[in-house]
This record gives C-alpha cells, sequence and structure tokens, in this order.
C-alpha cells in the first residue's frame, strides 16, 4: 500500500492551544499549503499541502479510526499520551521500502 502524502495529526487540550499551533505551522509553511480549513465549534483544522495532512484535534476528540505517519501530543497528560498516543503512532515498515518516504522512515540512506 503507498501513501500519496504523509499524514500528521496534533493533539492540543483545548482552542486557544489549538489555534496557536494552527497558527504556528500556517506560518511556517507558507507558500506550501493548498488547502486550509478551521472550524471553531469542532476546534478541528486542517491543512493540506502537496505532499502533506496536518490535522488538528482536540484531546476529547476520538483519533481512533485515524491514520496517521507521526502524532503530536500537544498536551502534558502522560496517561493519555500512554493510553491513546503511543499506541497509535507506528511507523509503517513497508513505507521504508516505497521510494517516496523511505528516506524521511528509514530506508535509503544520503550518500
Amino acid at each position: 500500500m503507498m501513501y500519496d502524502k504523509l499524514l500528521i495529526t496534533v493533539i492540543t487540550d483545548g482552542e486557544e492551544e489549538h489555534q496557536k499551533y494552527f497558527k504556528l505551522l500556517t506560518h511556517l509553511l507558507k507558500g506550501k499549503i493548498l488547502k486550509m480549513k478551521y472550524i471553531s465549534r469542532a476546534c478541528s483544522a486542517l491543512i493540506e499541502g502537496e505532499d502533506f495532512i496536518i490535522r488538528f484535534v482536540k484531546k476529547d476528540g476520538s483519533i481512533r479510526g485515524m491514520r496517521h505517519h507521526f502524532v503530536f501530543n500537544m498536551t502534558q497528560d502522560k496517561e493519555f499520551d500512554d493510553l491513546c498516543v503511543k499506541p497509535q503512532s507506528h511507523i509503517y515498515s513497508y513505507l521504508k521500502d516505497d521510494p517516496k518516504w523511505s528516506k524521511l522512515f528509514g530506508g535509503e540512506k544520503d550518500e
């Protein structure tokens, strides 16, 4: 199975943090963003570029069933991290063999 885009999920505690990280990443990725959406009442957001999708979810939102290559847990809740985030942070070994992602996931090395 091959993925066209790198899937990243950012988990925050509340709306204030949510907006802060959304604005930060929007600023840092300026010029690389194709589509972005922010829904304040649902406290969710999406930044999409040519080769990545960054989803923002609130801690109490469910991340079960979401696929992602990386999870950034911006909460400071150790129990939440152990129960919800770490089991979701599995880097799939087949991505090492995919030419598009092998460098990022530990396949081919720079010469």
